[in-house]
């Protein structure tokens, strides 16, 4: 359990911890794969570049998931940068199937129209980079 979850347990009593508490139980987050590493096709400096700059341009925004990944101000706009998921594992390949069909339900929509096959895999390498914390800075 995380600090805020902590906090969020403190803040809401008895009544709310047994919900937080419950929810943690259901293992809606996932752990990272952290066996998993980046394909070598998409494992490259020019392409992790491309995907930060168009993440900064379409997903990095303070209503989805802001440029550090931390959530946005959009409900279910999740954090990516924890290292915890919800609608997949956090492998590469999940998070390409993610951009490219969108989560329905939620405000992920399918970027396959807007970005195209390759940068949306720029993005997803970027993306799993990010939730890992290794992400480069500029």
């Amino acid at each position: 359990m995380t600090f805020a979850s902590l906090v969020r347990v403190f803040c809401l009593g008895a009544a709310g911890a047994s919900i937080v508490l419950g929810l943690a139980a259901l293992n809606l987050a996932r752990p990272l794969a952290a066996d998993e590493e980046l394909p070598a096709d998409v494992n490259k400096p020019e392409i992790i570049s491309e995907g930060r700059k168009v993440f900064a341009q379409t997903c990095g925004n303070f209503e989805c998931h802001n440029f550090y990944g931390g959530g946005g101000l959009v409900p279910d706009a999740r954090k990516i940068n924890d290292g915890q998921w919800y609608h997949i594992g956090g492998k590469y390949e999940e998070i390409v199937a993610i951009l490219t069909n969108g989560i329905p339900g939620t405000p992920m929509i399918s970027w396959t129209n807007k970005l195209g096959p390759e940068r949306i895999k720029a993005v997803s390498a970027y993306v799993f980079l990010l939730s890992r914390g290794l992400a480069p800075k500029n």
